[in-house]
């Protein structure tokens, strides 16, 4: 056997432009693509990936940092049907990595989730659909701000309110007859009354 040939059973797919070519003792020999080589293995055709991109959004808060709380979705695009491979590291702690699903038909794959108090702190994260390029992004999680304090300002004296009464309404005992009010004269009368049956 010759430099360059080999058994064609053991061949794979030749390199693009090229062709296993047999002789006639059952070897093959790498040839640039020429008519007339009858058995000819030839590369299949492989599709370029699609480089994926990602996108980010906070529903609960347009404008980083983000907070505990807030609900977020990450839109990954990139070859339809492909793996998708995330890695995330925060606070500058080694990344790990995960697979986080499949794209669909149409290169598609959305996440969904809450930031809890565990995710406070900076992220730096790569995604990656099957070969094509990584994507990345990076942002920033926070504790809620505090609320702000609600100043107070002095209306003034509260008004006492009394109780409502029940029972009897006397109300009508604070009118005046004259000069005194009717209760005096009440209380004259009864005091007379008392006097003459004495």
């Amino acid at each position: 056997m010759s430099l360059g040939q080999a058994s064609c059973v053991s061949m794979g797919p030749a390199p693009a432009g090229f062709v296993w070519c047999p002789d006639a003792s059952g070897f093959c020999a790498l040839l640039p693509a020429i008519p007339g080589c009858a058995l000819a293995i030839t590369a299949p055709s492989i599709a370029a990936a699609t480089p994926t991109s990602v996108s980010f959004t906070d529903h609960s808060n347009p404008n980083p940092p983000y907070s505990v709380g807030d609900q977020w979705s990450l839109s990954i695009t990139g070859t339809p049907g492909a793996t998708v491979m995330g890695s995330a590291s925060q606070n500058g702690a080694s990344a790990s990595s995960s697979v986080m699903g499949t794209t669909d038909e149409n290169g598609n794959l959305t996440l969904t989730g809450t930031f809890g108090s565990g995710d406070v702190g900076t992220w730096n994260e790569t995604y990656q659909v099957g070969a094509g390029a990584p994507a990345s992004l990076s942002f920033t999680v926070q504790t809620p701000p505090a609320p702000a304090a609600q100043v107070m300002t002095n209306p003034g004296p509260t008004p006492i309110v009394a109780p409502a009464a029940t029972g009897m309404d006397l109300s009508f005992l604070t009118g005046n007859i004259g000069p005194l009010p009717l209760w005096m004269w009440l209380g004259g009368g009864v005091l007379a009354l008392i006097l003459v049956k004495k």
